[in-house]
């Protein structure tokens, strides 16, 4: 009895063989597929958020890059204090949020810039206290660098008054990702 069961088994293994080739370019597809739906849910699971705002109550802040020195969130580590430059790190559409507060000492005139060119501009023309907030939304590449630039000193209210702060809504896709279609 055992001696049949044995040579049954030594007969099936070319159908199992067999078997293994005709799934194998299954398997391997399903394999591509998992692959590529983790990569999606590791794409999505990423947060980038961050708020920025001034250690100093009143300040006048002088032209060029405005540099949000108190960080209040940073995920993901985008923004630099030392610098006021928000790198992104990864493709996507984010929002940025900038607000200033004027002190009653003068204007302020500033741009937002994406890659050191302008894509929005904030005024706000008065001796009074005046406060602006500006929202851009823009799809952004991984190394994108976004900043407030001022044209002019800005004669502003810090702490929590004006901040710089941005966040991405969507991640997309790196510029090589190729979705395959199942079949």
């Amino acid at each position: 009895m055992a001696v049949a069961l044995l040579i049954l088994m030594v007969a099936m293994v070319p159908t199992v063989d067999s078997c293994k080739c005709k799934f194998s370019p299954v398997i391997s597809q399903l394999q591509s597929e998992v692959n590529t739906l983790k990569s999606k849910i590791a794409l999505f699971d990423q947060q980038v958020y961050f708020t920025a705002t001034f250690t100093s109550p009143s300040l006048t802040v002088g032209g060029g890059t405005v540099v949000f020195n108190k960080v209040l969130m940073n995920t993901g580590g985008g923004y630099n204090p030392t610098t006021g430059v928000f790198t992104a790190p990864r493709r996507g559409l984010y929002v940025f949020l900038v607000q200033t507060f004027t002190n009653g000492k003068g204007d302020a005139n500033w741009d937002l810039h994406v890659n050191g060119q302008i894509v929005l501009r904030g005024e706000s023309l008065t001796q009074a206290h005046t406060s602006n907030e500006y929202v851009y939304p823009v799809t952004l590449q991984t190394g994108d660098k976004v900043s407030v630039y001022s044209r002019n000193p800005l004669n502003i209210w810090g702490t929590n008054h004006s901040f710089f702060g941005g966040w991405l809504i969507k991640a997309l896709p790196t510029e090589n990702f190729q979705y395959v279609r199942p079949n």
